[in-house]
């Protein structure tokens, strides 16, 4: 059976968290944020976002707006930085892939 969006986040959070020393108290908080249900939703509805603009010819700032206007408001303010640095690494990631897509395009070409 296939995870969700959501669950595969919050796989990661757990492997992500738990390599920090939680017996620190300023991680805590950070570590219940990433690990709360809106936190879950947010990063489904920004990966849903990424497959409905997966194919399409965007700028990077364009794609930051749209994965933006997917990932919708939070009630948190840290997690809304979170969601936005989640975006920032989205769209880097795609812009590589792109980039090595551009790449081997020119390899088989012959240059």
């Amino acid at each position: 059976m296939e995870k969700d969006d959501a669950t595969n986040f919050r796989d990661f959070v757990v492997e992500y968290v738990s390599s920090l020393p939680l017996s620190q108290t300023e991680n805590q908080p950070y570590a219940a944020l990433l690990l709360s249900t809106e936190a879950g939703q947010a990063y489904s509805r920004i990966c849903a976002g990424l497959r409905k603009l997966a194919g399409r010819e965007l700028l990077a700032v364009e794609l930051y707006a749209g994965l933006l206007g997917y990932a919708g408001t939070t009630a948190s303010k840290e997690l809304a930085k979170i969601v936005v640095l989640t975006i920032r690494a989205l769209v880097d990631y795609e812009q590589r892939m792109s980039d090595l897509d551009n790449i081997c395009g020119e390899w088989e070409s012959g240059f």
